[in-house]
């Protein structure tokens, strides 16, 4: 089923009629990526342009985001600096006009999301711009099409990490991640991870598939098990380099992982824009 036909189901069925009301330059919270303590919670909403608003001299996205009745897609790119890029975008550059389809007659809504470094925001290009995905993902996908969605099970001893699920009440049952990687390569990262995981954890049970990772820990796991969660549902990334071996596929597995917490972050962020828009609707 192609985009356009996604739309015109989701409006038959469904009536959605969802636009984004737009204030050009308002930005979102940033999340800064360097901090793994980094509390997005306690952040203070920035002044728009208009305020004279003081943007960050770091690298990251640029994005917008563009609603359609069902459907929305990021669009953006890598920066290496906010600040000047925001410049740009005030002062009317055409490229930027292009690039994020902004139009005069329209207040848009340009947004910025803060990483490391290029590299960092190149992940979420690369995963996630320029992609079109459906607002309401529960009620458009079937049993025969999971959507794009990762979902989570997630107690105090275990964790089940669906890379798609068929379930037709998974939103009641689960925590919705979002597209949070490719799901080949996802699995068979997560398969070489065993080893390095019962390096840090009692596990009493793993198991990895191309649908899903499982496990299940014993007591003494508490505190590096509620990191490896909050990795994926608050997008935080607690672990530290020196806590995986110089060889290589442990180096690999370190930044896969970190890579995960990044798109989880924005997406985190994405999800928050979108719901903001409907409240406002």
């Amino acid at each position: 089923m192609d985009h356009s036909e996604l739309d015109q189901l989701a409006q038959a069925t469904f009536e959605l009629s969802k636009s984004f009301k737009r204030n050009f330059a308002q930005n979102q919270l940033g999340f800064d990526f360097r901090d793994p303590q980094h509390d997005r919670a306690s952040e203070a909403p920035v002044a728009s342009c208009e305020q004279d608003q003081q943007f960050p001299e770091a690298a990251g996205i640029v994005y917008r985001l563009e609603s359609g009745t069902s459907t929305f897609c990021i669009r953006g790119r890598a920066v290496e600096s906010i600040a000047d890029v925001m410049e740009e975008i005030e002062s009317g550059n055409a490229g930027w006009e292009k690039t994020l389809r902004l139009s005069e007659d329209l207040g848009e809504q340009v947004s910025f999301f803060e990483t490391s470094d290029k590299d960092a925001a190149e992940v979420l290009v690369d995963q996630l711009i320029n992609k079109r995905f459906p607002i309401e993902e529960d009620m458009l996908c079937n049993l025969s099409d999971p959507g794009f969605s990762w979902w989570l099970d997630a107690g105090a001893d275990h964790l089940l990490l669906h890379f798609k699920s068929h379930g037709i009440e998974r939103r009641q049952n689960l925590l919705q991640l979002g597209p949070l990687g490719d799901r080949r390569i996802a699995n068979a990262r997560m398969g070489q991870l065993e080893n390095w995981l019962r390096s840090q954890m009692n596990i009493v049970e793993f198991s990895s598939s191309d649908v899903c990772v499982s496990m299940a820990v014993s007591e003494g796991s508490e505190e590096k098990f509620s990191r490896l969660k909050k990795l994926f549902i608050d997008g935080e990334f607690l672990f530290q380099r020196s806590e995986f071996s110089n060889e290589s596929r442990d180096q690999t597995l370190f930044f896969f992982l970190k890579e995960m917490a990044l798109v989880r972050s924005f997406w985190l962020e994405i999800e928050a824009s979108l719901t903001g828009h409907k409240l406002a609707d």
